[in-house]
This record gives C-alpha cells, structure tokens and sequence, in this order.
C-alpha cells in the first residue's frame, strides 16, 4: 500500500512538472528570441528558476530540451551557455531547408485564392522591408526578413509537423541573430559574419531573386516556382561552401601555398558530401 501511495504520488509529480517544464521551454524560447542571453556567458539554472518562478526540475528540463537542439550546451560544474553559432552551422541549417521547404510550396498551392493572396502581400511587404534593411545597411535587419520570407511559405504550408520541424531547426539561428552586431558578425566565439558572406550588390541580388520568385508563385506555374525556389535555396548553399574553401585556404600556414589548388579541391569534396 505504502509502495502504491509513493508511485501514486511521483506519478501525481510528474504529471504537474511536465506542463510546468513545457511553459518554461516557452519562456526560455522567447529569452533566446529577444537576445537574453549572449553567446558564451552562463546560464544559471538556479537563477532563471527564481527569475521565472518554475521549480529547478522544470527549468533543468527545459533547458535540456535546448541542449538537445544544438542551442545550448552543458558544461559540468559550469552549467550551461549558448552555443556560438558558426557558418558552418549556417550551411547546415540551409541543407536542411532545401529538403522542407520546397514540399511546403507544394502544399501552399492547395490553399485557396483568397489565402494564397493574403500570404503574397505579407511576402511583398517583407521583402520591401529587406530592400529598405539594405539600403540602410542593417545586417540584422536583412537576415530577419530573409529567413521571415521562407517562414511565410513554410507556415502557410498547413502541414504542422513541416511547420513545427522548421521552427525547432531555425530557432538556433534566431536566437544567434539577435547578438549581430553592425559588422554583421554574430559573435567573438563565432566565425559567422554576414558581411562576410554576402556584399551589399549580392544582398540586392538575393532581393531581386525574392521577388523572382513571389512573382512566380503569384503568376506563374507552381511546378516553376518550386524549381526556383529549390534553385535559390542551392545557390545560398554552394555561395557558403566557397566561403568555407577560401576561408580553409586562407588559414594555410605561410609556404603551403604552392599546394593550395590541391587543398581547396579536397575541401570542396569534402564539404559537398556534407
């Protein structure tokens, strides 16, 4: 009886606790999303249970949730912090898109006109955002209504499980662009600077192949508008995989030159099959 009463009792506990560690990854998802926390510094479990009034078991678990998403890491004695966000983790991420993202435009095409139009406004309005964010050099800015650009189609999809997948991968790069500086570079820890990546004239090029393809999806064949897409997608991919060769080739130490054709070319494989 007494063994019943305790397993009544955890079961009683668990049940309260998983809401509770369930509005707490809430909580922390949306710190992550307003810049709360900087990459590198600690998060202290003990500080964010008092500071959002959840139990350590609540917060514990939620924060391992993030760790679990490559958002943050677990140091031992240390806690944890926020990982730093690199471009390789850029070219990962777009990888990853390429397979969703195209199946969304899909998707988007059974929705009805009045629908499909609604989202083309919103998508129009976004990338007039994008070209004014160029304009005025705001990096930040720039990369916020790229990725807002692609969420409209991904969320207008009607799939959950498509849109829910989208948001869990992105939510590293949302919570790293936050701690963009005007350099366009994310942080110390991190190689990732957008400036770096994209001058202002290929900025406006990724603007202008935007509205290509509003366009096309607004006017044209969906088959065509899911080939551009998929082609936009690629373009973005292989433009960081030559940052990552020349960068790999620049960190070659002073006499290895003469080799550096032979290197780039075994890097470039390499990151191919990534």
């Amino acid at each position: 009886m007494q063994k019943d009463t305790r397993n009544n009792f955890e079961a009683a506990n668990c049940a309260v606790e998983q809401p509770a560690a369930k509005v707490a990854y809430q909580r922390l998802t949306a710190m992550l999303l307003a810049g709360k926390f900087s990459s590198g510094a600690p998060v202290r479990e003990a500080t964010l249970a008092q500071q959002l009034g959840f139990s350590r078991n609540a917060i514990r678990e939620a924060l391992n949730r993030l760790v679990g998403i490559d958002i943050l890491e677990y140091i031992p004695y240390c806690g944890y912090r926020l990982l730093p966000y690199t471009t390789r983790d850029v070219q990962e991420w777009l990888q990853y898109r390429l397979g969703l993202e195209p199946v969304a435009l899909e998707l988007f095409f059974e929705n009805s006109w009045c629908e499909r139009e609604r989202a083309f406004a919103e998508m129009g309005a976004i990338l007039e955002r994008e070209r004014q964010c160029i304009e005025e050099g705001n990096v930040s800015g720039i990369a916020r209504c790229d990725f807002s650009f692609h969420l409209k189609i991904v969320e207008n999809c009607g799939n959950r499980r498509i849109i829910g997948n989208y948001l869990c991968c992105s939510l590293p790069f949302l919570a790293n662009i936050t701690q963009m500086g005007e350099d366009g570079l994310v942080s110390e820890e991190s190689d990732l600077c957008v400036n770096n990546l994209m001058s202002v004239d290929e900025q406006l090029h990724t603007n202008k192949r935007h509205f290509q393809l509003l366009e096309e999806m607004h006017y044209g064949e969906p088959a065509q508008a899911v080939e551009l897409l998929r082609s936009h997608l690629t373009y973005s991919i292989k433009s960081i995989r030559n940052f990552l060769v020349r960068k790999a080739m620049d960190e070659m130490p002073n006499g290895s030159q003469q080799n550096a054709d032979t290197i780039g070319e075994i890097v470039a494989k390499l990151l191919d099959g990534c």
